[in-house]
């Protein structure tokens, strides 16, 4: 019997479907790594100024989580884990009256917490040796002793309890669907649930578009408005104009999903919040950093924006020429050569 090249796919499409949060989750574990060792690489071509968080309440706490979620020491948490939960344990103690003084800002892919400025003295990063996992993980290389009050030490240990009967059997993807839930802006939030449905639809698009399953792509244009109406003008009055630009080219674009190509379409969905936007945003939501670091963010987001904007031009005259169509009764060819005409406007 002839059988098409879905037939050993087709079974697999809705847990596809289903799956695809966790995807989207390991793309965020990927991503988050990615700013860190970023960070990493900024701090180094600084020079690395004397500064280091020698906050006891903060070296206490990354002890204590990791001999409670890993009591046998043998690198079972992994960074991102780790960088999360410590994340969530700060902003948990936070509300409890209790500032660890923890280093962090957010960016592309949620908080960054730069290993290479927390009190680390006696833990090791290490190649986990655990089957489930693979890359870096944290171990205690000596045990040690804290000289913190009694009652702090009861707090930030109740904490990290809760913390353990969230997640010591949850996915890491529940774990970064948390943390998003605590973002400074509404907009992270919207925007990441709409780039993590595009991005689905468009990896499984020949298998949906095969089954006669609808892309539904005004679900998708309402996401993106939703992300557009939160966006807070006032707070982030230098990218605005850009956002709107944006919106209008990737809302026509989503509009033409079955057919558009999907690496542009990734690429043209993403550029506003990976090349731009973020840049903004880690040089406002961020505590506990030196400031030689957000000093030299800042003194590069000219340079940045003015990346963007020349990045963003190539993705409208692509736009322009491939997908764009203001009348059906223009060829491909007359609207070729009327876009070759207004290249030059879009510079």
């Amino acid at each position: 019997m002839f059988k098409t090249p879905f037939d050993n796919n087709i079974e697999s499409v809705e847990e596809d479907m289903a799956d695809f949060e966790t995807v989207f989750a390991e793309r965020e574990m990927a991503g988050s790594i990615r700013d860190l060792n970023e960070a990493n690489i900024e701090w180094q071509a600084l020079g690395c100024p004397n500064y280091n968080a020698q906050d006891e309440l903060l070296a206490y706490s990354i002890n204590a989580i990791l001999q409670k979620f890993d009591p046998g020491n043998e690198g079972k948490i992994f960074q991102t884990r780790f960088y999360k939960l410590l994340y969530l344990l700060n902003d948990d103690l936070r509300e409890e009256g209790v500032d660890l003084k923890m280093p962090y800002f957010w960016y592309r892919y949620g908080p960054v917490v730069p290993y290479f400025l927390l009190p680390l003295h006696n833990i090791r990063m290490v190649s986990s040796s655990w089957k489930a996992y693979r890359g870096k993980s944290f171990v205690i290389s000596e045990h040690r002793s804290f000289n913190i009050q009694t009652s702090i030490k009861e707090t930030i240990d109740n904490s990290i309890c809760k913390l353990w009967d969230h997640y010591n059997y949850s996915t890491t993807k529940k774990i970064i669907n948390d943390v998003y839930l605590r973002a400074p802006h509404e907009f992270q939030r919207r925007y990441k649930k709409f780039y993590k449905h595009i991005e689905h639809k468009l990896n499984e698009r020949e298998k949906l578009i095969y089954m006669s399953q609808p892309l539904k792509e005004m679900e998708d244009i309402k996401r993106l408005e939703e992300a557009v109406k939160f966006f807070e003008e006032d707070k982030f009055p230098q990218v605005y104009n850009d956002l709107l630009q944006w919106k209008l080219i990737v809302k026509y674009s989503v509009n033409e999903l079955e057919h558009v190509d999907p690496e542009f379409i990734k690429n043209l969905a993403d550029i506003f919040w990976s090349k731009l936007f973020s840049r903004y945003l880690q040089v406002r939501e961020y505590d506990n950093m030196p400031e030689a670091m957000i000093n030299w963010w800042k003194k590069q987001l000219l340079s940045k924006h003015k990346t963007y904007r020349r990045e963003f031009r190539e993705c409208e005259y692509k736009f322009y020429c491939d997908i764009y169509k203001p009348t059906n009764t223009i060829d491909d060819g007359t609207r070729r050569a009327y876009n070759e005409c207004i290249k030059p406007l879009l510079k």
